[in-house]
Order: C-alpha cells, then structure tokens, then sequence
C-alpha cells in the first residue's frame, strides 16, 4: 500500500529551475572566437523557458562576451562584429611558422633563450627579428633560462591559466601520471590522443614511460604550437568538438588514429 501524507507533507515534483546545456548540432550555432557557441536553456519560476547562445569555453562574459537569445535573429551587424573578433583573436603565424622557429632557438645557450609571456612566443635573447617587443613586454616578462628539458616539456613552462571560468589549467602530480600510465598500460593500447593533459603527452612523447605507443595532444591552448610539429598537436575545443585550423586539423587527427587499438 502506498503510504500517505498529510496534506502539508504530500511530495509535488521539483521543478526545472537553473541553466541546462544543449550540446547537440552545435556547428549550426553563431560562433565566437572559440568556435560554435553552445545552447543553454534557462528555467523560471512561474515562466516559460528561455534557450539562449554563449561561449562553450567561457562562463565569465569579461573573457567572451557573446550572448544570444535563440529565438531572435543574429543582425548582419553582430555577426560582422563577431568574424572581425574571430579574425583578430587568430595567431599571426601558422602553426607551421612557430614550429620552424624551435629548431633555430634550440640550437643556441639556455640563457640565449626566451619565453614572452605577453606575446606567448619563444625567442632568443637579447633580441629576436621575430618578437619585436610591444609595450607591455620588459624584461619582467621574459621567462629565461629555458632549459633543454623545458622545451620539451611546455606545460611546466608556459604559466598556467588560472581563471577557474575560462580555460583554467591544472596539471597531474608525477604520482597521478604515473597512475594514468598505469592504466593506459593496462589497455594495451598503441595510440594515445591526449585530450587536454599535455603532461601525459609530454611524457610518452619523450618516450620517459614504459608504453610503445605514439602521442597526439587535443588542447584549446595555443601556446604549444610553439613547441610541437603539426603531427603531433591541434588546436582544438573539447567542449563544442571544434577544430581551430578547420578540415585539415581534422584529418590530420583520423589518420594518426588510423590503424590504431
């Protein structure tokens, strides 16, 4: 039997209140700098339901503004506003470009090298044709040395972003990476696509675990095309599955994974 409840204790259903996320056909969406916006569905008490359209990176509107109700139509204004963002937000060097630059500052001295930390680029010291220094830059800003080992192991170099709203980093402990090897390991497996654990990356790229498999890193943060060739990083979004540099990024992702188990 089922129980009863006095009238001031009978259970009612909970409504829908807070922000869903729709993370369905998001290539049909606006797009902002960091790729296709992603749908939210905002609940009200008393009201219908609203959806609306924001960063799929960012929940702090001081680091990606854009903001749109789905059932109004995005003016050619705000749209126009938005692929002039996207133009400006690119890197001024393709990936190519920045790789080609590490074999030249690797050949010189650690203290002839340079990490801006403004303009997020290697350079040599005292100056490099290729960073011309903006006003913000200074020698505050240049993190140096840069040792062998930091080359080619970015993560403990370039400084972690630490907004916990937009892109925030955290890195494993050797005592968690050697655990996530461990169970890679496990698995037997001769390709590893690292999606947002450069540390990982770094690891079996430098081939410092026990795995016979190749390494491919997935990220949203640019700074590393400073540091890895085009075959093994690509610049990409996990939270709208969007790829910066397009089709080719892509398909450079499936034929790593080709073959793979």
């Amino acid at each position: 039997m089922a129980p009863s409840f006095p009238p001031w204790r009978r259970r009612a259903p909970t409504p829908n209140l807070g922000v869903e996320v729709i993370t369905t056909n998001t290539s049909q969406n606006p797009v902002c700098i960091h790729g296709p916006t992603i749908t939210f569905e905002r609940f009200f008490v008393g009201k219908k339901s609203r959806k609306f359209f924001a960063c799929s990176a960012c929940r702090d509107r001081k680091e990606c503004p854009f903001f749109m109700w789905a059932d109004q139509t995005q003016s050619k204004a705000y749209r126009n506003l938005w692929l002039q963002k996207i133009k400006e937000n690119k890197p001024k060097r393709s990936h190519l470009e920045e790789y080609r630059r590490l074999s030249a500052i690797a050949s010189v001295s650690p203290d002839e090298r340079g990490y801006c930390t403004v303009c997020n680029v290697l350079c040599q010291l005292p100056t490099d044709p290729d960073h011309p220094p903006t006003p913000l830059c200074s020698a505050a800003t240049v993190i140096t040395p840069v040792s062998d080992h930091l080359l080619t192991h970015p993560s403990r170099l370039v400084p972690l972003k630490e907004n916990s709203k937009c892109e925030a980093q955290y890195l494993f402990s050797e005592r968690s990476l050697s655990a996530v090897v461990g169970m890679v390991a496990a698995t037997g497996a001769t390709k590893l696509l690292c999606v947002g654990v450069p540390s990982l990356h770094e690891a079996v790229a430098n081939k410092e675990t026990d795995l016979a498999a190749t390494s491919m890193l997935l990220d949203i943060d640019t700074r590393y095309r400073n540091f890895f060739p085009l075959t093994s990083f690509v610049r990409f979004n996990m939270f709208n599955q969007h790829f910066f540099d397009g089709p080719k990024a892509r398909q450079r992702v499936l034929r790593f994974l080709s073959g793979a188990k």
